[in-house]
């Protein structure tokens, strides 16, 4: 595409304005030759005047014409009339985002669906090198059928997508003070004035360093926590106020505003928002793939969630435990012995690679004294523990990987292909219940040296199960038999 008009604006008859930003003035029209429905971005005569923001206004419709996606406004066209530059647009019928939300959350489903199509479109744009650096709910378009159609590419520069998707930090193109691509503007470091929209952006964008390919990653996960809260993570008075938010890179958490959040989602939605990029998801693609499990698992009821495991789905709890002092104390030596044996077993399936210290499995927790949603709920324990200490810096906890119905049931299999992968330590153990009072055992082994290394138990109530999780999970962590870093592997 060149500056060169291809179509004048008499080919369009205007219908009504529909927005209208720095960038210039849409209008919904109709295409009087292709008798279709188009938005035409307008750049005012007097805007037009500037060279730098004519330039922009054209480099816009470059960029955006580069990439074709299902999700993502197509550019049709590029034109001139008198003093007049103009861009034809896709239209789509739909609404923004932001005006969807009204400080709701909204479905984990929806928050699933859309998340993962804005993901897909990111992902296209950024092997195309292109970083779109102003994601937020305004420009996500959402059609009455509930697709997403992601808009304005104005402040988008180019990057080198083989250096960010090699975990480097790469070096941006500014669109503002840079030239348009080519060889010789791609390979220097450019650092244009602070630009986007403050509560969306990366930390690193907010200090304006160079971007990658994650900090489109960190504005996605502000928009999902939106999606997720109704809120917006980084909130303040103060525009300064809400700068050092961002930098902290430390919101509140999803479920303490809202309890039936998907453990899976929060997990997600934490790991976009690390403050530190190399701790984010490394690609968009990443990102789409954990997404696109989170909605499967949603349709299928298998994604727990906090106020699932505050209250857990079992209707029937005819089992009582008669001796619950004797069974308490039994726990823990139960659980131990049991992973003993386990991880005596599972050493006869490993070959290669020999087993790592520092790579740890977590196994469902096995729930005695409750039939109905037995494995949901230890599951779910297991998960939320996985989920505190993912907060822990020192730490790295992959995602919860997909399991065949056989494995869900026996955690050997698990276990020994993870085993299989370097995991030197093994942790375990049960949850029993008495009525609504619960008994919290793990244990901890060496799975080269086939002995148990460090235990503990803990009571409480299944009203504060979270809590317990929680309190588990720092006891963990703070043993000196957990030396970081340590991978750790949930299932």
């Amino acid at each position: 595409m060149t500056d060169d008009s291809r179509q004048t604006l008499s080919h369009y008859r205007l219908v009504e304005k529909i927005g209208e930003g720095g960038m210039g003035v849409v209008w919904k029209a109709e295409d009087t030759v292709l008798h279709r429905t188009v938005a035409i971005k307008v750049l005012p005569a007097d805007k037009a005047r500037d060279d730098e923001r004519r330039r922009m206004f054209l480099a816009e419709a470059r960029r955006a014409s580069s990439v074709n996606d299902l999700h993502i406004v197509q550019v049709y066209e590029l034109g001139r009339e008198g003093d007049l530059d103009f861009i034809v647009m896709e239209y789509v019928d739909g609404k923004p985002l932001n005006r969807l939300l009204h400080h709701r959350p909204l479905p984990p489903e929806m928050v699933a669906s859309l998340g993962l199509q804005v993901a897909k479109a990111l992902a296209r744009a950024h092997r195309k090198g292109l970083l779109h650096r102003d994601l937020k709910p305004a420009n996500i378009l959402v059609t009455p059928e509930d697709d997403a159609k992601v808009v304005d590419f104005g402040l988008a520069t180019l990057f080198s997508p083989a250096a960010s998707l090699a975990g480097t930090e790469t070096s941006t193109l500014s669109a503002v003070n840079g030239p348009e691509g080519g060889a010789g503007g791609r390979g220097r470091a450019v650092r244009g004035p602070l630009a986007g929209t403050l509560s969306y952006m990366s930390p690193e964008q907010a200090r304006g360093e160079d971007l990658d390919a994650r900090s489109d990653i960190f504005s996605l996960g502000t928009v999902l926590y939106e999606m997720s809260t109704g809120h917006r993570p980084f909130v303040g008075p103060t525009s300064v106020e809400v700068l050092q938010a961002i930098l902290r890179a430390r919101p509140p958490t999803v479920h303490e505003q809202v309890p039936n959040v998907p453990i899976e989602l929060e997990r997600i939605i934490q790991k976009a928002l690390a403050g530190h990029r190399a701790e984010r998801y490394q690609t968009m693609e990443d990102l789409a793939v954990d997404l696109k499990r989170l909605g499967r698992d949603l349709e299928s009821g298998s994604s727990p969630s906090y106020d699932e495991l505050r209250e857990p789905l079992a209707r029937e709890r005819r089992r009582r435990l008669a001796l619950l002092a004797v069974a308490g104390a039994l726990a823990l030596a139960v659980a131990g012995v049991g992973a003993w044996l386990l991880a005596s077993r599972l050493r006869s399936f490993i070959g290669a690679p020999p087993a790592d210290a520092g790579t740890v499995l977590i196994l469902p927790l096995e729930v005695r004294g409750q039939t109905e949603g037995a494995g949901y709920v230890g599951r779910a324990f297991a998960e939320a523990i996985a989920i505190e200490l993912a907060t822990s810096r020192a730490l790295k906890v992959l995602p919860v990987p997909e399991a065949e119905p056989t494995q869900k049931a026996d955690p050997t299999g698990m276990a020994r292909a993870a085993l299989a992968a370097g995991a030197g330590r093994l942790l375990t153990g049960a949850l029993t219940r008495e009525g609504k009072i619960l008994h919290a055992s793990l244990s901890l082994v060496d799975t080269r040296e086939n002995r148990i290394l460090w235990g503990t138990r803990k009571d409480g109530d299944d009203e504060h199960m979270p809590d317990m999780a929680t309190s588990l999970a720092r006891e963990i962590s703070s043993s000196p038999d957990f030396s970081p870093p340590l991978k750790w592997i949930a299932f």
